[in-house]
């Protein structure tokens, strides 16, 4: 019996066990709020506005190869959410509005009670991805937001 025979089985178990490995480290840092919780909702300006509010504030962005939304020229967005954010924001033109909505579609919110919200969002940075997850509520026409948990995960550049 020869052992290069055995080395390509070898190899493929070795390769298999070290994607699974990196798959289930990968999952556990991903943002966890439903998907349904990613979509923006056209009917609530509340919703709206602290996505708006969360973009500016940490302005995430997406690196090449990490897991995220298409890209730009890949994605359909609607003429009625373009002008909705576009009253949000008159003073943006129609392709920051469009990149701005496509950073607002990364962020997860989950209604707690009124006008308070949980939120959870990913930043990739290329060789550094932050996880944030706070709580963000609308009070008397301001915004406030108390950010519970914020986790950097190097990855290979």
């Amino acid at each position: 019996m020869k052992i290069g025979f055995h080395l390509p089985l070898i190899l493929i178990i070795l390769i298999g066990i070290n994607q699974s490995f990196y798959s289930q480290q990968r999952d556990s840092n991903y943002v966890n709020i439903h998907s349904d919780s990613l979509k923006l909702n056209l009917g609530n300006n509340e919703e709206m506005k602290i996505r708006l509010y969360l973009v500016e504030k940490y302005n995430p962005g997406n690196c090449f190869g990490m897991p995220g939304p298409p890209p730009p020229n890949q994605r359909k967005i609607s003429s009625e959410l373009l002008s909705k954010v576009k009253r949000l924001v008159p003073e943006k033109s129609d392709i920051e509005c469009e990149k701005l909505i496509q950073k607002m579609q990364r962020i997860g919110l989950e209604k707690i009670d009124a006008g308070k919200y949980y939120f959870e969002f990913k930043d990739g940075k290329c060789c550094n991805i932050i996880y944030y997850k706070g709580n963000i509520e609308i009070f008397n026409g301001a915004i406030r937001e108390k950010l519970l948990e914020k986790t950097i995960k190097t990855v290979p550049c």
